[in-house]
């Protein structure tokens, strides 16, 4: 890790966002909590200023501290071995939860990069296990994160098990929309993923090159929009139906639409 690159320990400064304003809400620990659990849970929450692109929430090594929970932004999850280029293990949105892979050594298994301006909540560890043994409905919510936890390695594992390169990036552009907020105004049919390909290359397990012809297949089929800085999934529904197709050994025609 480069010394410049530093994580960011204490997410300092005041921020008034609160459980009951949260656009994270629905999809996060506080969802379905009654409002004095919520209440609680909000008061345990340290919240700070909105992590730019680049910084890093944790470093990898870094002793554990707290959970932290996205509000807004992406972040992506990877870890280092010397002399070996880093490996991404995970893509996090809104309401997903962060170094739970730390609580049984006490330090964090790998970094949290932001991908794009990210907000997190931290939830000092210690107080946090305190109140889910006072509260049971949070105790249950956290379970149901390492649960969900579990279910996304699982899914990974059965992407990288995809012989189709096109049919991985696919299946994989539809999961991670469905989390992202929608852009543009068009509900489910439109979503910025604001990922590198080297970075979708590192995750999927293919060339950059083989990611790069993908994509752009996919553009002809009108269902992204790829630039050098940005993509987007234009049809979430489209990818879907694609995806489908490719699981059962059909190549959907595109000539109409190169």
């Amino acid at each position: 890790m480069s010394a410049q690159r530093q994580a960011h320990p204490e997410l300092p400064g005041p921020d008034p966002a609160t459980c009951d304003h949260c656009s994270a809400r629905p999809g996060c620990l506080a969802g379905s909590l009654s409002p004095p659990d919520r209440q609680a849970l909000d008061a345990a929450a340290e919240r700070g200023r909105p992590l730019a692109k680049g910084e890093l929430a944790y470093v990898q090594g870094q002793p554990f501290r707290a959970l932290f929970l996205v509000r807004s932004g992406l972040l992506k999850t990877f870890s280092e071995s010397c002399g070996e280029e880093h490996r991404i293990q995970a893509f996090l949105a809104p309401g997903d939860l962060l170094g739970l892979d730390a609580i049984s050594g006490g330090r964090h298994g790998e970094s949290a990069e932001v991908l794009d301006t990210t907000s997190l909540c931290a939830f000092p560890f210690e107080p946090l296990s305190r109140l889910s043994g006072a509260h049971p409905a949070l105790r249950r919510e956290l379970l149901r994160a390492m649960s969900w936890g579990l279910r996304r390695s699982e899914a990974w594992h059965r992407l990288l098990g995809m012989r189709s390169a096109e049919r991985r990036l696919a299946a994989f552009l539809v999961e991670l929309a469905e989390r992202l907020p929608a852009t543009g105004g068009s509900g489910r049919g439109r979503a910025t993923l604001p990922i590198p390909k080297r970075d979708l290359a590192n995750y999927l397990g293919l060339a950059p090159e083989t990611v790069s012809r993908g994509l752009a297949r996919l553009q002809r089929r009108g269902l992204a929009q790829v630039t050098k800085r940005s993509l987007c999934v234009t049809d979430q529904d489209g990818l879907t139906r694609l995806t489908l197709a490719l699981g059962q050994g059909i190549e959907p025609e595109t000539e109409a639409m190169s």
